[in-house]
């Protein structure tokens, strides 16, 4: 017999009789008891029920359609109350923590059980008990609890691999983790994440500046400026981030700034709104003016009798520099599907599903189940990752951590991170763009020679570029193939200083040749080449440099501006024989580059008349009469008379210009005091040319 009563929808019941939880059934309808009170004392059991199908208005009043339950006294209802067991240690019945937890590699450990009621108030004929038939057994499970541990830093070397001809580099770190884990995940971060989330675009720019006067990624104090950014631990008492190089060198040092990114501290103030309607404080909201000044270990939520909370800005950089690292897998790895040691990392994504999207069973074998292609298992609870997506031709630097996941998905501490790590871009630049290429002309007067000067197109200083070739040829076809041309010149940037101007300028003054080329075409190609530096498997760091793709072909030429000096000539001839001089030869030097030489001969009546023309670069030239217009080596020096002829030569020279000698110099033969006997001999080497009489 119970009393009944409606409140929002649950019925109270009052019954005399003691239980614990159950279902009571009134009229037609079956609700699930989900409160009991007063069990184990003397006052009535009180039931809390749920009617999951009661309805009421607006006002909450009941609808009368709730007419399913009978109000009233001297209601009676059916209540059968469930029970709870406890089963404790128990040896003799194999209830023990090596039965029933799971093992040694085990995660999940299952184990069966069934129930039977036994009656100590009666036996049976054998004296025993009265038993029941076992129920359906169920079966349990109990799974394996591992709290996340924080891995040890993360090993690997200095420098991620060369690229390959994609652009794509690799790199591998090991991990030491400190129990065998559940679930691993691993982290990648680059600096300009880093820097972004606790900076300002226009900060970091200043940030880059700075860093690119001390090095840039060839920094001494690279490592040091780095890891102390990431070194939470040694800054939760600092001010502000340590100075590199260190204060009191000859260099002057530069540390990272104070954070100042809007979006950081507006992060801070939603916090600190919500901190004070939680705890109902009235910490203060961060000013956009105080931005950049607030020091690292300054208290952001000051800590409050009997609630240790206290928080510092360092503790708000913390968070939002870890969100910076992004995972390097779709999904964390569990452990025990990492291959061994045997097993070579490759390039390929995980496959945790089939192609409908269904997750496949890991272990069915060949149904293409692969969690973790890029890494393996080398040695007691330590992996080896391999990072296959690294843009190998940026100069970003990179760091990478460890998390361990728990079996029931929480998510430990992130390890000590590992970097910064290097690129090494092999990559061949672009081609240099020639903007200029201007020949400077020959002034005698302030003693200025011809030389070529260009103008190429500066390269970022993220290129690397530290090098200029020049290569050089007078071959138009040797000009289609570098490994053809020579080269004359290789330029240092940052010895020449010009690395740091928008513009790079640079001459070639010609001085491996043995004269200034006039009006001779020149064909220049231009190469820059990339600083490379990486470590050998020792961790020594080498220095190579990578040159770029080779500039269009460029045609030049160095005029001459002055008039050439008019030649002085000299003679050869065989001994006086007579009245003649045999086999003359003319003789002169040259006065120019690849110079045309006109050669006159006065006649009869005074006139000069031209006689032969050539051109050539020999330094010593030598011309027999007989190869002039003239047709003969003999020169009669008497007249029928007995009278003296005189015979006058004179030759003009003509440069690459255009332009001629001024001066007449002029020879007279026969003249005794200038005539040179070539002594009869048969055969004479002029220049490397042999001349045959």
């Amino acid at each position: 017999s119970v009393s009944v009563e409606w409140f929002n929808g649950i019925v109270r019941l009052f019954t005399l009789t003691n239980s614990n939880g159950g279902t009571v059934i009134g009229s037609r309808k079956k609700f699930k008891v989900f409160r009991t009170e007063n069990i184990g004392t003397s006052g009535n059991l009180t039931l809390y029920i749920k009617d999951d199908d009661f309805q009421s208005d607006d006002n909450g009043n009941p609808n009368p359609a709730n007419d399913d339950i009978i109000i009233g006294n001297n209601v009676f209802v059916n209540y059968y109350p469930s029970y709870r067991a406890y089963l404790y240690y128990n040896q003799a019945d194999n209830l023990t923590e090596q039965a029933i937890l799971p093992g040694e590699g085990e995660n999940v450990h299952y184990s069966v059980f069934a129930l039977r009621t036994v009656d100590k108030n009666y036996t049976n004929n054998d004296m025993s008990f009265y038993r029941s038939r076992y129920s359906v057994p169920a079966m349990i499970f109990a799974q394996k609890v591992i709290t996340p541990m924080q891995p040890e830093a993360p090993l690997g070397a200095l420098y991620a691999t060369r690229p390959d001809t994609f652009g794509k580099s690799t790199y591998t770190i090991t991990t030491q983790f400190r129990q065998k884990p559940y679930s691993i995940s691993f982290h990648r971060a680059d600096d300009q994440a880093l820097l972004s989330a606790v900076y300002s675009t226009s900060t970091i720019a200043v940030i880059r500046q700075e860093l690119a006067q001390l090095g840039g990624n060839q920094e001494q104090y690279l490592t040091n400026r780095w890891k102390n950014f990431l070194d939470f631990d040694t800054l939760i008492n600092k001010t502000s981030y340590n100075a590199y190089p260190p204060i009191g060198g000859e260099e002057t040092p530069y540390n990272f700034p104070l954070p100042d990114r809007f979006d950081f501290f507006q992060g801070i103030n939603n916090f600190i709104i919500e901190h004070n309607l939680f705890y109902g404080d009235n910490v203060d909201i961060i000013e956009p003016e105080s931005f950049g000044t607030i020091a690292l270990n300054e208290t952001i939520i000051p800590e409050v009798t009997g609630r240790n909370d206290e928080l510092r800005l360092l503790d708000f950089v913390i968070e939002v520099v870890k969100t910076a690292f992004i995972p390097l897998t779709e999904v964390p790895v569990i452990y025990d599907y990492i291959r061994g040691s045997s097993y070579t990392p490759v390039d390929k994504k995980q496959v945790i599903r089939d192609k409908d999207g269904y997750l496949l069973d890991p272990n069915v074998p060949g149904n293409g189940f692969d969690m973790a292609p890029m890494m393996k298992v080398i040695g007691t609870n330590k992996v080896q990752f391999t990072d296959f997506t690294l843009d190998g031709t940026t100069s970003n630097l990179y760091f990478y951590a460890a998390k361990e996941i728990g079996s029931q998905m929480k998510m430990g501490q992130m390890s000590i991170a590992l970097g910064p790590i290097k690129m090494v871009n092999t990559n061949a630049p672009e081609a240099p763009k020639i903007l200029h290429s201007i020949p400077v002309f020959r002034n005698g007067s302030v003693g200025l020679v011809p030389y070529i000067t260009f103008e190429i197109a500066a390269y970022s200083p993220v290129q690397e570029i530290k090098k200029i070739n020049i290569y050089r040829t007078f071959d138009r076809l040797n000009a289609e193939a570098l490994g053809l041309m020579d080269l004359v010149m290789v330029i240092d940037l940052g010895a020449e200083g010009i690395d740091v101007n928008s513009l790079w300028r640079f001459n070639d003054h010609l001085q491996d040749l043995d004269e200034i080329p006039y009006g001779k075409p020149i064909f220049y190609r231009i190469t820059v080449s990339r600083r490379v530096e990486y470590a050998d498997s020792n961790n020594n760091i080498i220095v190579e440099y990578a040159p770029s793709l080779p500039s269009k072909i460029l045609a030049t030429l160095i005029s001459e501006v002055d008039n050439p000096e008019a030649p002085s000539l000299d003679y050869f001839s065989e001994p006086l024989n007579g009245t003649e001089l045999r086999e003359v030869i003319l003789h002169w030097e040259k006065t120019c580059y690849n110079g045309k030489y006109h050669l006159y001969k006065m006649n009869s009546q005074g006139n000069w008349v031209k006689i032969h023309f050539l051109q050539t670069n020999n330094q010593h030239i030598y011309l027999p009469l007989e190869l002039t217009e003239l047709g003969s080596g003999t020169l009669n020096i008497l007249n029928s008379d007995g009278n003296a002829v005189y015979h006058h030569f004179k030759v003009v020279a003509e440069n690459t210009a255009g332009m001629f000698s001024t001066e007449e110099r002029i020879l007279t033969i026969y003249n005794p005091e200038t005539w040179q006997d070539i002594g009869g001999i048969g055969t004479m080497i002029i220049e490397g040319t042999f001349l045959v009489r």
